[in-house]
């Protein structure tokens, strides 16, 4: 069951990337297995998904509005150091089952990737859209900026000197 996932999230990703869509956080963690992760100056570590269901699955603009808004000041001053960065802004589908409850959960959860470098990549993901959590959040740092730079010009937006995010 497990490899018709990833071969489904694989199918995905190639056919967005053949579209020139922004990548997906699928995409965004390809290949991230035994790669140097560290934590993220102001955000919580490490990511794990929403414990609860959400009633709705955020626009990319509303996710952009809700780093601005309320992203903490320390990730968006230590992300924005010298910037502008490209960045990636899409949303994590996280599906669940409450074990002997029969409940299902869907969550959606604004998610970023932003390039602070040829090889590190700022991680973070955003509690549920107008909710209280914390934000949590990686450094991850490629072997080789290949896979990065692949990514890069598929981004759909910029991290500013202020440490806010504009839409391309």
């Amino acid at each position: 069951m497990a490899s018709v996932a990833a071969g489904a999230s694989l199918v995905f990703a190639v056919c967005a990337a053949a579209l020139g869509q922004p990548p997906t956080w699928a995409e965004l963690i390809t290949g991230v297995k035994g790669m140097a992760a560290t934590k993220a100056h102001g955000l919580e570590w490490p990511i794990v998904p929403a414990g609860k269901a959400s009633t709705s699955n955020p626009t990319v603009k509303q996710c952009a509005s809700w780093w601005n808004a309320s992203a903490p000041a320390a990730a968006r001053r230590s992300a924005a150091k010298a910037g502008p960065h490209p960045a990636d802004i899409t949303v994590m589908k996280t599906y669940g089952q409450v074990i002997g409850a029969g409940t299902h959960i869907h969550s959606f959860q604004c998610a970023y990737g932003i390039a602070l470098g040829q090889r590190e990549l700022l991680l973070a993901v955003a509690p549920l859209l107008g909710t209280k959590g914390p934000w949590r959040g990686q450094i991850l740092t490629f072997p080789r900026p290949s896979r990065l730079n692949e990514l890069r010009p598929r981004f759909n937006a910029v991290l500013g000197a202020t440490g806010n995010l504009k839409l391309n």
